[in-house]
């Protein structure tokens, strides 16, 4: 199960899919806001929520979860509320409310405010292409994230500001999976400070750093990124021997799927700036102090629980 980052959708995966699905039935959807799937004006709603809906239907007992930004802290939730079925997780550049964000990440989300509120969406889609890629993108997936940014903003702005996206509770004690925290090297200090939290709370973790990586590795070197990080230039500092993507979720521990097995990789797309914690086009709109820190991971506008529209499910033989 993949989340995607709160400035994407499900098609930041696309390179990762093509690598699992020889092994893993892989699961990928756009959440509310996002992509295909459309918000409700004023409608509130659980992220979280919607991707344990999802699950639920598709009939997915245990798997193996990877969660880019936001998807990462949509993916702390959907791990602390049903442990018992998350085999493995991966946490890539994750979001999450442990630590206090810092003046840089606050500049991010007045800038991009200031952009959305005076209708400058090109502005506000250049802004976070530009934080959030790092130095190794390539042009294709500069546009890829580009459109993926602008379908999300224009989704949410039609959708208005009054609805409102609630969490579930994060207790990292109750996680029992085998965890890697993965960070980019010229990620924003607050996500590089809340990997190495993430990485020391987990009663079982490993903290990798990758360093060519920005905010969203999966765009920036996609094969070496799904090949978990064994192709040539990726340097990685392992705290304790860590693994990426494929050998991550294919690992001991984690048998290939069998006929009528149940175990799955979901790769559900969430907003790295958004849903996707990394601002959704709404945050820091809220009153108060807590705008700017719960804006980025609460403000994107929701629909009812359940209401993911827009799901690839793929395997070996679709």
């Amino acid at each position: 199960m993949l989340l995607h980052a709160g400035v994407a959708d499900r098609r930041m995966w696309n390179a990762q899919v093509d690598a699992l699905v020889s092994r893993r039935t892989v699961v990928r959807c756009d959440l509310p806001g996002y992509g295909g799937t459309p918000v409700e004006p004023g409608a509130a709603g659980c992220d979280a929520e919607d991707v344990l809906a999802l699950l639920d239907e598709l009939g997915v007992e245990g798997f193996a979860l990877v969660g880019a930004s936001y998807g990462g802290y949509v993916a702390l939730q959907v791990t602390s509320a049903v442990p018992d079925r998350v085999e493995r997780l991966v946490l890539l550049d994750a979001a999450a409310d442990l630590i206090e964000p810092d003046e840089s990440l606050r500049e991010v989300w007045r800038q991009e405010q200031s952009l959305v509120e005076i209708g400058d969406l090109a502005g506000a889609t250049d802004l976070m292409v530009d934080t959030w890629l790092g130095p190794d993108a390539d042009d294709d997936h500069r546009a890829l994230l580009r459109d993926m940014q602008r379908r999300a903003f224009d989704l949410q702005v039609a959708a208005g500001d009054e609805g409102a996206n609630r969490d579930l509770p994060v207790d990292l004690a109750r996680i029992t999976a085998s965890v890697t925290v993965v960070v980019g090297h010229h990620d924003l200090s607050f996500f590089r400070a809340t990997a190495r939290v993430l990485a020391d709370g987990f009663p079982h973790a490993d903290l990798v750093e990758l360093a060519w990586a920005g905010h969203l590795p999966s765009l920036e070197r996609p094969a070496e990124t799904a090949r978990g990080g064994h192709g040539p230039g990726m340097n990685l500092w392992p705290r304790r021997g860590s693994r990426l993507l494929v050998s991550l979720l294919l690992g001991p521990g984690l048998a290939r799927l069998g006929p009528g097995a149940r175990s799955v990789a979901l790769i559900a797309a969430a907003h790295v700036d958004r849903v996707a914690l990394i601002w959704p086009a709404r945050a820091g709109r809220r009153q108060g102090q807590e705008r700017l820190k719960k804006g980025l991971l609460n403000s994107k506008q929701r629909c009812p629980p359940g209401s993911i529209t827009a799901v690839d499910r793929v395997s070996e033989d679709s």
